[in-house]
């Protein structure tokens, strides 16, 4: 029996886990969204963006890599 409630304890500790990890990467997005604003923005105005490109380069990467670890994430979710 014990082994089975380590067992048990150890599945709701890493879906704790991925869940907190998946919430953090969604509030990394929401925080970041201003500069997507910003760069659409000057766009639309007729703007170059490749001077935002250049200045926004390490959001746009880190926002990059948050949206593919949700995928991972929730897909491993979806397995168990």
């Amino acid at each position: 029996m014990e082994q089975y409630i380590n067992e048990n304890i150890n599945k709701n500790s890493l879906l704790e886990e991925t869940q907190a990890k998946i919430e953090i990467c969604k509030q990394y997005l929401k925080e970041t969204d201003y500069a997507i604003i910003k760069m659409y923005e000057e766009v639309v105005q007729g703007g170059s963006i490749i001077e935002m490109l250049k200045d926004y380069k390490e959001i746009l990467s880190k926002r990059k890599e948050a949206r593919q670890l949700i995928n991972e994430l929730e897909n491993s979710l979806a397995d168990e």
